[in-house]
């Protein structure tokens, strides 16, 4: 990997092989993630939370907004230590075009399934245009 020009490296994975790559956080702001970890897998490349099958983004999802909730009831809910929804909040505010790319690039996934719209579930194939159920 080319030098990177800020501190923050992050450990990404493919199907064959692990690569990193560099987050936009100036180098005097280094950052470790206790309660959030990088998985292999073609799909994400952001964080996950540890242990859970939840995104780093969906906790802090829940935190901002109009009716975003407080970190503690947050932690509470989802039964987490209220650091882990911190790290999390951090996290997201400095990824923003990592999570924005993501969810750009899984909204066409979901329009192409036919999966953007009630009832979610595609009556053809996407690839064969044979019908699902019959």
């Amino acid at each position: 990997m080319r030098s990177c020009p800020y501190s923050f490296v992050v450990q990404q994975w493919s199907r064959n092989r692990a690569s990193q790559t560099c987050e936009r956080r100036p180098i005097s702001t280094q950052v470790h993630y206790q309660h959030l970890e990088s998985r292999p897998g073609p799909n994400y490349r952001q964080l996950w939370v540890k242990g859970r099958h939840s995104h780093a983004e969906a906790l802090y999802r829940v935190t901002v907004g109009a009716e975003g909730r407080a970190a503690q009831g947050v932690a509470q809910d989802y039964d987490l230590p209220v650091e882990a929804v911190h790290e999390a909040i951090d996290y997201a505010m400095h990824s923003q075009e990592l999570l924005e790319a993501e969810r750009t690039r899984e909204e066409a996934r979901m329009q192409q399934l036919g999966l953007h719209k009630p009832p979610f579930v595609p009556l053809i194939r996407p690839q064969t245009h044979e019908p699902l159920l019959g």
